[in-house]
Protein backbone atom coordinates (compact mmCIF):
# COMPACT_ATOMS: atom_id res chain seq x y z
CA UNK A 1 0.00 0.00 0.00
CA UNK A 2 2.78 2.41 0.90
CA UNK A 3 4.58 1.59 -2.34
CA UNK A 4 1.43 2.35 -4.36
CA UNK A 5 1.08 5.80 -2.74
CA UNK A 6 4.73 6.69 -3.47
CA UNK A 7 4.34 5.54 -7.11
CA UNK A 8 1.18 7.64 -7.53
CA UNK A 9 2.82 10.79 -6.11
CA UNK A 10 5.86 10.33 -8.38
CA UNK A 11 3.65 9.94 -11.45
CA UNK A 12 1.71 13.12 -10.66
CA UNK A 13 4.96 15.09 -10.24
CA UNK A 14 6.28 13.87 -13.60
CA UNK A 15 3.04 14.82 -15.37
CA UNK A 16 3.09 18.29 -13.78
CA UNK A 17 6.69 19.00 -14.92
CA UNK A 18 5.94 17.87 -18.45
CA UNK A 19 2.93 20.21 -18.73
CA UNK A 20 4.95 23.18 -17.45
CA UNK A 21 7.69 22.51 -20.01
CA UNK A 22 5.14 22.32 -22.85
CA UNK A 23 3.52 25.62 -21.84
CA UNK A 24 6.94 27.29 -21.69
CA UNK A 25 7.82 26.09 -25.22
CA UNK A 26 4.45 27.23 -26.59
CA UNK A 27 4.87 30.65 -24.97
CA UNK A 28 8.36 31.02 -26.48
CA UNK A 29 7.05 30.16 -29.96
CA UNK A 30 4.32 32.79 -29.69
CA UNK A 31 6.91 35.36 -28.67
CA UNK A 32 9.10 34.57 -31.74
CA UNK A 33 6.06 34.83 -34.05
CA UNK A 34 5.11 38.17 -32.53
CA UNK A 35 8.64 39.60 -32.98
CA UNK A 36 8.82 38.47 -36.59
CA UNK A 37 5.78 40.57 -37.63
CA UNK A 38 6.68 43.79 -35.81
CA UNK A 39 6.85 46.84 -38.17
CA UNK A 40 10.28 48.37 -38.90
CA UNK A 41 11.58 50.78 -36.31
CA UNK A 42 11.02 54.52 -36.62
CA UNK A 43 14.66 55.10 -37.50
CA UNK A 44 14.45 52.68 -40.43
CA UNK A 45 11.32 54.44 -41.71
CA UNK A 46 12.99 57.83 -41.35
CA UNK A 47 16.03 56.66 -43.31
CA UNK A 48 13.85 55.40 -46.13
CA UNK A 49 11.84 58.65 -46.19
CA UNK A 50 14.98 60.81 -46.33
CA UNK A 51 16.46 58.70 -49.11
CA UNK A 52 13.27 59.00 -51.14
CA UNK A 53 12.98 62.74 -50.55
CA UNK A 54 16.54 63.57 -51.65
CA UNK A 55 17.12 62.17 -55.16
CA UNK A 56 20.48 62.78 -56.78
CA UNK A 57 20.62 65.87 -58.99
CA UNK A 58 23.03 66.61 -61.79
CA UNK A 59 24.96 69.85 -61.40
CA UNK A 60 24.97 72.19 -64.37
CA UNK A 61 28.42 72.46 -65.87
CA UNK A 62 30.07 75.82 -65.21
CA UNK A 63 31.06 77.87 -68.27
CA UNK A 64 34.57 77.20 -69.54
CA UNK A 65 37.10 79.84 -68.57
CA UNK A 66 39.65 81.21 -71.00
CA UNK A 67 42.82 82.73 -69.56
CA UNK A 68 45.19 84.94 -71.54
CA UNK A 69 47.13 88.21 -71.48
CA UNK A 70 45.80 91.42 -73.00
CA UNK A 71 46.48 95.12 -73.38
CA UNK A 72 43.84 97.61 -72.27
CA UNK A 73 43.06 99.86 -75.24
CA UNK A 74 40.40 102.07 -73.68
CA UNK A 75 38.05 102.49 -70.74
CA UNK A 76 35.27 104.95 -71.57
CA UNK A 77 31.52 105.43 -71.75
CA UNK A 78 29.83 103.68 -74.67
CA UNK A 79 26.24 103.35 -75.84
CA UNK A 80 25.69 99.62 -76.27
CA UNK A 81 23.35 98.74 -79.12
CA UNK A 82 20.81 97.38 -79.74
CA UNK A 83 19.84 97.57 -76.05
CA UNK A 84 20.50 101.34 -75.79
CA UNK A 85 22.57 100.77 -72.64
CA UNK A 86 24.98 103.54 -71.60
CA UNK A 87 27.87 102.15 -69.57
CA UNK A 88 31.65 102.21 -69.15
CA UNK A 89 33.25 99.71 -71.50
CA UNK A 90 36.80 98.37 -71.24
CA UNK A 91 38.31 97.28 -74.57
CA UNK A 92 41.12 94.71 -74.38
CA UNK A 93 43.28 93.35 -77.22
CA UNK A 94 44.36 89.79 -76.36
CA UNK A 95 47.59 88.04 -77.26
CA UNK A 96 45.57 85.84 -79.66
CA UNK A 97 44.39 88.86 -81.65
CA UNK A 98 40.83 89.05 -80.27
CA UNK A 99 39.25 92.31 -79.18
CA UNK A 100 37.13 91.87 -76.05
CA UNK A 101 34.73 94.41 -74.58
CA UNK A 102 33.75 94.18 -70.90
CA UNK A 103 30.92 96.29 -69.49
CA UNK A 104 30.38 98.13 -66.20
CA UNK A 105 34.11 98.85 -65.83
CA UNK A 106 33.94 102.34 -64.33
CA UNK A 107 36.98 103.05 -62.14
CA UNK A 108 39.44 101.01 -64.23
CA UNK A 109 40.58 103.96 -66.37
CA UNK A 110 44.13 103.87 -64.96
CA UNK A 111 44.69 100.45 -66.57
CA UNK A 112 44.67 101.94 -70.10
CA UNK A 113 47.92 101.04 -71.88
CA UNK A 114 48.83 98.30 -69.40
CA UNK A 115 49.14 94.59 -70.05
CA UNK A 116 46.84 92.65 -67.76
CA UNK A 117 45.84 89.03 -67.09
CA UNK A 118 42.39 88.31 -68.49
CA UNK A 119 40.13 85.43 -67.50
CA UNK A 120 36.73 85.24 -69.17
CA UNK A 121 33.96 82.93 -70.34
CA UNK A 122 31.70 83.20 -73.38
CA UNK A 123 27.93 83.54 -73.08
CA UNK A 124 25.92 82.47 -76.11
CA UNK A 125 23.74 85.14 -77.70
CA UNK A 126 21.47 85.47 -80.73
CA UNK A 127 21.77 83.69 -84.05
CA UNK A 128 22.07 85.94 -87.09
CA UNK A 129 21.12 85.29 -90.72
CA UNK A 130 23.90 86.69 -92.92
CA UNK A 131 22.84 85.41 -96.34
CA UNK A 132 19.94 83.66 -98.11
CA UNK A 133 20.10 80.80 -100.63
CA UNK A 134 23.86 80.61 -100.23
CA UNK A 135 26.57 78.04 -99.58
CA UNK A 136 29.46 80.47 -99.00
CA UNK A 137 29.80 83.90 -97.42
CA UNK A 138 32.38 86.60 -98.00
CA UNK A 139 32.86 89.95 -96.34
CA UNK A 140 32.33 91.43 -92.87
CA UNK A 141 29.45 90.50 -90.58
CA UNK A 142 27.47 93.56 -89.37
CA UNK A 143 26.82 92.96 -85.67
CA UNK A 144 25.84 96.45 -84.43
CA UNK A 145 26.83 95.17 -80.98
CA UNK A 146 30.12 96.37 -79.53
CA UNK A 147 30.39 93.46 -77.09
CA UNK A 148 29.66 90.57 -79.47
CA UNK A 149 32.11 88.10 -80.99
CA UNK A 150 30.84 86.28 -84.11
CA UNK A 151 31.26 82.57 -84.67
CA UNK A 152 32.28 81.16 -88.03
CA UNK A 153 29.49 81.09 -90.62
CA UNK A 154 27.56 77.82 -90.63
CA UNK A 155 24.89 76.82 -93.14
CA UNK A 156 21.43 75.46 -92.35
CA UNK A 157 18.30 74.72 -94.35
CA UNK A 158 15.43 76.88 -93.05
CA UNK A 159 11.99 78.10 -94.14
CA UNK A 160 10.51 81.46 -93.20
CA UNK A 161 7.49 81.13 -90.90
CA UNK A 162 7.02 84.73 -89.71
CA UNK A 163 8.73 88.08 -90.24
CA UNK A 164 8.81 90.68 -87.44
CA UNK A 165 10.45 94.03 -88.29
CA UNK A 166 12.19 95.90 -85.47
CA UNK A 167 10.12 99.04 -84.70
CA UNK A 168 13.20 101.07 -83.73
CA UNK A 169 16.17 99.83 -85.73
CA UNK A 170 16.20 99.63 -89.51
CA UNK A 171 17.01 97.17 -91.11
CA UNK A 172 17.03 94.91 -88.03
CA UNK A 173 14.33 92.25 -87.96
CA UNK A 174 13.36 88.94 -86.36
CA UNK A 175 12.81 85.95 -88.61
CA UNK A 176 10.93 83.00 -87.13
CA UNK A 177 12.25 80.05 -89.09
CA UNK A 178 11.20 76.42 -89.37
CA UNK A 179 14.02 73.90 -89.31
CA UNK A 180 14.02 70.65 -91.27
CA UNK A 181 13.22 68.68 -88.10
CA UNK A 182 10.00 70.71 -87.68
CA UNK A 183 11.14 72.87 -84.76
CA UNK A 184 10.90 76.67 -84.81
CA UNK A 185 13.58 79.17 -83.86
CA UNK A 186 14.06 82.93 -83.81
CA UNK A 187 16.86 84.33 -85.94
CA UNK A 188 17.88 87.95 -86.38
CA UNK A 189 19.35 89.87 -89.27
CA UNK A 190 20.79 93.28 -90.08
CA UNK A 191 21.09 92.53 -93.80
CA UNK A 192 19.11 95.25 -95.54
CA UNK A 193 18.13 93.38 -98.70
CA UNK A 194 17.29 90.07 -97.03
CA UNK A 195 13.60 90.89 -96.54
CA UNK A 196 13.21 91.62 -100.27
CA UNK A 197 13.08 87.85 -100.78
CA UNK A 198 10.54 87.16 -98.00
CA UNK A 199 7.91 85.65 -100.35
CA UNK A 200 10.45 83.20 -101.74
CA UNK A 201 11.85 82.54 -98.27
CA UNK A 202 8.39 81.37 -97.13
CA UNK A 203 7.88 79.10 -100.16
CA UNK A 204 10.26 76.34 -99.07
CA UNK A 205 13.55 75.36 -97.46
CA UNK A 206 16.71 77.18 -98.53
CA UNK A 207 20.30 77.29 -97.35
CA UNK A 208 21.10 80.21 -95.01
CA UNK A 209 24.36 81.43 -93.59
CA UNK A 210 24.03 81.52 -89.78
CA UNK A 211 26.35 83.19 -87.27
CA UNK A 212 26.12 82.81 -83.48
CA UNK A 213 26.98 85.83 -81.32
CA UNK A 214 29.08 85.25 -78.19
CA UNK A 215 29.53 87.75 -75.36
CA UNK A 216 32.69 87.68 -73.17
CA UNK A 217 32.07 87.74 -69.41
CA UNK A 218 34.97 88.91 -67.21
CA UNK A 219 35.85 86.36 -64.50
CA UNK A 220 38.87 87.90 -62.76
CA UNK A 221 37.58 91.32 -61.80
CA UNK A 222 39.02 90.94 -58.29
CA UNK A 223 42.51 90.46 -59.75
CA UNK A 224 42.15 93.68 -61.75
CA UNK A 225 40.92 95.52 -58.67
CA UNK A 226 44.09 94.39 -56.89
CA UNK A 227 46.15 95.75 -59.80
CA UNK A 228 44.42 99.11 -59.29
CA UNK A 229 45.34 99.08 -55.61
CA UNK A 230 48.97 98.26 -56.47
CA UNK A 231 49.03 101.19 -58.92
CA UNK A 232 47.78 103.54 -56.20
CA UNK A 233 50.33 102.26 -53.67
Amino acid sequence: MKRNVIFLVSTLLLLSCGKTSTLSEESGADTIKALSILPPSVSEESTRTIAAAAPETEEEPSPQRISTQGQVLSVQEELIMPSDYLTTAMVVATAEGDTLVFLDMGGFESLVGLEIPVSYSLQQGDQLLVCFDCTTHQGPIPLYDLTALPSEVEFARLQLEKYLPDPYINPAATYQMRREDGTLGDYYSNVENLIADSTRMASGFFSYGVVTKWHPQLRNREVLEQLLNDEID
